[in-house]
């Protein structure tokens, strides 16, 4: 017996099993996730894929890499990994979401909008609901804090906090970028990348 680039075994002419050539081609047809024990042999499972005439761009090669636990794809040029699409739902304030800064906080819900809650979804995370502040809002207060693992690599996000803007930064602050009333209903709208 001897593997194909899959690590499918099929029987080869020196095993007393004859039709060795139609389960070679029946192991060529399974396709498939292949499990592949770290880089190297990621690496190595790709360059026996397209040695064995698989071309990629048609046929992209996908690994099980048992060191991550993550799922990834070549078709013909880079690796790329598929996160899950993990559903954290709708969070209030809290550890695990954000926090408010002093002086602001969620607004009761209002014609359709929700007080203000985070969710993350795969990569992407969005910031909506209510917020109010008890004073005046200057531009460059910082409204709150989003929990370490929600925050963005880079200042990735602006959108719109009622009739004002707010941009997240890198460290997780999300802040005015413009004047508002006092004790008024603000929407947040925001979404980023992690």
């Amino acid at each position: 017996m001897a593997f194909d680039w899959r690590k499918v075994f099929y029987p080869v002419a020196g095993d007393l099993f004859a039709p060795h050539l139609h389960m070679k081609q029946l192991a060529d047809t399974t396709g498939g996730i292949v499990p592949a024990v770290n880089q190297a042999d990621r690496d190595a499972i790709y360059a026996a894929a397209v040695a064995a005439g698989v071309d990629p761009a048609a046929n992209p090669v996908i690994v099980d890499r048992l060191d991550t636990g993550q799922l990834e794809r070549n078709a013909g040029s880079v690796w790329t990994s598929f996160a899950p699409f993990d559903d954290t739902g709708w969070l209030p304030a809290g550890a695990s979401s954000f926090a408010f800064s002093a002086g602001w906080s969620a607004s009761a819900p209002v014609s359709g909008w929700q007080s203000l809650a985070l969710r993350r979804v795969g990569h992407e995370v969005r910031l909506n609901g209510l917020v109010q502040k008890a004073t005046a809002i200057v531009a460059s207060d910082v409204i709150l804090t989003v929990a370490t693992e929600m925050r963005p690599t880079a200042r990735t996000a602006a959108g719109s906090v009622g009739v004002i803007a707010a941009q997240i930064q890198p460290s997780g602050a999300v802040v005015a970028t413009a004047a508002g009333a006092a004790a008024t209903a603000q929407v947040i709208d925001l979404s980023w990348w992690l």
